[in-house]
């Protein structure tokens, strides 16, 4: 399993499972040393899910977590990108954009940097 940096932390890796909401929707979580860092994804009733494509949350403490995703080559593709809420919609054209991010995943990828796989669809 390949580890990772993200902000502080050093020796990341993801876990990966399901949303009780609907079992086709990806949770992915960051942790360090058996502690948990983030969840890179929400669940949104509205969301588009499939054993690939999962909604990142790139806003508050996750912003520009789609970007890192990108990097490591966990996100190969953004399908839509929308403001995570109302009061935010002038945040799209921005450096910082607070979003919710419909993304394809790398499965394989994601795969490498993982340490506890519990996604079965």
């Amino acid at each position: 399993m390949k580890k990772f940096t993200y902000k502080n932390y050093k020796n990341c890796y993801f876990i990966v499972g399901s949303y009780v909401a609907d079992k086709r929707a990806m949770a992915i979580s960051i942790q360090s040393d058996g502690e948990p860092i983030t969840t890179c994804t929400v669940y949104d009733d509205f969301g588009m899910y499939s054993e690939h494509i999962t909604t990142i949350k790139n806003y508050s403490e996750n912003s520009h977590m789609t970007d890192f995703l990108k990097e490591l080559g966990v996100v190969s593709d953004i399908i839509d990108r929308y403001p995570c809420n109302r009061f935010v919609y002038d945040t799209l054209e921005t450096d910082n954009p607070q979003t919710m991010d419909i993304c394809i995943i790398d499965i394989d990828k994601l795969k490498e940097y993982c340490k506890g796989w519990h996604y079965n669809v």
